[in-house]
């Protein structure tokens, strides 16, 4: 079976959606089965860093979301 994910592969330079997809094709690639061990235990922790990046951007994003809310809340309050 040809690698997925080469040891090269930059994850943190990968989109959201990007990382999402593959974070996907892995777990449908773990749930069909027919790996060897160490081609699951490969496929996991990419499946795991992948998770890991889809997170912290998220948790980056909702952090900006903040910033811009409490940003305009305060240009509106002040305005009044």
């Amino acid at each position: 079976m040809k690698k997925e994910y080469d040891e090269k592969d930059d994850f943190n330079n990968l989109s959201f959606e990007k990382a999402l997809k593959k974070l996907e094709e892995t777990v449908e690639k773990l749930e069909s089965g027919g790996l060897t061990l160490s081609q699951t235990t490969h496929m996991y922790e990419q499946g795991m860093k992948l998770s890991e990046i889809c997170n912290n951007i998220l948790k980056s994003t909702e952090i900006t979301i903040t910033e811009i809310q409490t940003k305009y809340n305060e240009d509106l309050t002040s305005s009044d």
